[in-house]
Formats: structure tokens, C-alpha cells, sequence
């Protein structure tokens, strides 16, 4: 009964654009797991609990008028983050319900085109109406927001308005700022935010816009640490040095260049990333 009700809360916790959906065969099959690597379990949730409690320690110590400020920024970040994201999670999840009763057949990758589209031509789809360049639209593709409308920009306008936008050449060698030293090589994983957590393996390089407390769990599990964005006192690089974990922060277009299963050679001695064959 309580797995059934944690599918029916959180079905939509990991899903982003087209991830799992929580149901309750995921959520037997996560406890099994736990059941087989309990230590593993007990240490995420002993260093949640040190998390917790080393916050609770720091808000003693501040004054009542600025801890009433944070408690105030703190509601304004959930709303903007946390609920922003459960909504669109259970948003796409109905929306690939629907596609998938109207397409019995269609594959997950197809699904992943067709979130291109704009919500009319969405709509013009599931009436079996014909949308144009669905392929294109996930490889380069110019929407125009005006009067709280989505269209696509004609192809002869593109040139235009990518001319805004600096692109960066193809290259095997990225450059950071070495927060952390050491040597490593591995597959790049890479991890947005938290709902990409699960999808994290031991020894992975750990490839992220930046990391906060959240990604502390499968910090300690990665063979070295990128991160686009930070510098020497950023949160990806204290918690490497801590770990002795190779680290290399501020990688300009990391995450355009990088893709996830890659080899890579990290030298965060030289704050190098080396995209091997």
C-alpha cells in the first residue's frame, strides 16, 4: 500500500522530458535494491542527515532578521525551481500519455522529436495533420515568442538570428580552471539536476552545469568532476579538494561539447578535458 501511494505522489519526480515514470514496479524494484546494498542506502542517508543538521547548526548561529530573509528566499526558490519543475514534469508526462495512445507504436526517441513542436502543432499532429521538418527541429530550429504565441521562424531568417549566438568549434581539447588535481579517464556522464542523479554510475566522469548539496551523493562516486560554470571557491571545487577528486570548473561550452557514454581524459593538473577516440 505505502508503494503504491509514493508511485501515485512522486511518478513524476525523475521524468524531465522523456525519462521513467515512477510506478509501482520502479518503486519494488528500488527496494529491492536498498534490501541488496543496505550500506550503501544508510551512507547517502547518514550524509543527508550530517547535511541537515550542519544547517541547522549554521541558522542558530544568524541573526533573527536574517534568517527570516532566507526563509523568505527559500519559498521564493522553491517556486521558481522546485515547483516549476514538477510541473512541467507531470505536464510532459501527460502530454506523452496522450502521444502514446494516439501512436501506440512510436518510440521514445520519436517522443523526444515531437516536445520540438509547438503546442499548436502539437495539437495539429494529434488531429493527423501534417507538421513539416519534425527531424530538424532537434538539430537546429528558431521559435519566435510574440503576443504569448510560439511559431517557427521561416528557414531564410535563421542566419539572422543565430548570428547572435557564439558557437564553439569542433575541438578535442576543452580548457577549465583546475580546482582540484589529478589524472582520470572515463565515460562522461551527465547530469543537469538532481531528477538525473539515479542515472549516475560508480566511476563516471561527473559532467555538470554546476553542483550544490544535491549532487553530494554521486560526487563521491566519480572518478573526476567537470562543471561549466564556478571558480576555485565554488561548490564543485571545495568538495572535490575535500574528496581528492581530479576537478576541472569554468569549462566554456562543456555541456554543447560533451555527450553522455564519451571518453575522456580529465588533467585537472593542467585543467584540460581530452575527448579521446
Amino acid at each position: 500500500m505505502k508503494s503504491e501511494l509514493i508511485a501515485k505522489k512522486f511518478y513524476w519526480l525523475i521524468h524531465d522530458y522523456i525519462g521513467e515514470i515512477i510506478d509501482l514496479k520502479y518503486v519494488e524494484n528500488k527496494i529491492e535494491e536498498f534490501k541488496k546494498n543496505k550500506k550503501e542506502l544508510d551512507s547517502h542517508l547518514q550524509g543527508m542527515h550530517q547535511r541537515i543538521n550542519k544547517i541547522k547548526r549554521v541558522k542558530k548561529k544568524l541573526p533573527v532578521n536574517l534568517l527570516r530573509k532566507i526563509k523568505i528566499i527559500e519559498e521564493i526558490l522553491y517556486l521558481y525551481n522546485e515547483r516549476k519543475k514538477e510541473v512541467l514534469n507531470q505536464v510532459n508526462i501527460y502530454l506523452r500519455k496522450i502521444i502514446e495512445y494516439k501512436f501506440p507504436k512510436i518510440s521514445l526517441s520519436q517522443i523526444r522529436l515531437l516536445y520540438q513542436l509547438s503546442p499548436n502543432e502539437i495539437i495539429d499532429l494529434l488531429k493527423d495533420k501534417k507538421v513539416k521538418n519534425i527531424k530538424e527541429r532537434n538539430k537546429k530550429w528558431v521559435y519566435l515568442i510574440k503576443n504569448e504565441i510560439i511559431k517557427s521562424v521561416p528557414k531564410k531568417d535563421f542566419k539572422k538570428y543565430f548570428s547572435l549566438i557564439s558557437f564553439q568549434k569542433k575541438t578535442k581539447i576543452l580548457q577549465g580552471i583546475a580546482a582540484s588535481i589529478g589524472v582520470a579517464r572515463g565515460k562522461v556522464n551527465i547530469v543537469l539536476n538532481i531528477s538525473h542523479i539515479h542515472k549516475f554510475k560508480e566511476g563516471d566522469i561527473l559532467v555538470a552545469p554546476f553542483t550544490n548539496v544535491n549532487y553530494l551523493p554521486i560526487m563521491r562516486r566519480a572518478k573526476a568532476i567537470l562543471t561549466e560554470t564556478g571558480g576555485l571557491t565554488s561548490h564543485a571545487a571545495i568538495v572535490s579538494r575535500e574528496l581528492k577528486i581530479p576537478c576541472i570548473v569554468g569549462i566554456k561550452n562543456l555541456l554543447s561539447t560533451l555527450g553522455d557514454g564519451e571518453k575522456v581524459e580529465v588533467n585537472a593538473t593542467k585543467g584540460t578535458i581530452k575527448i579521446l577516440e
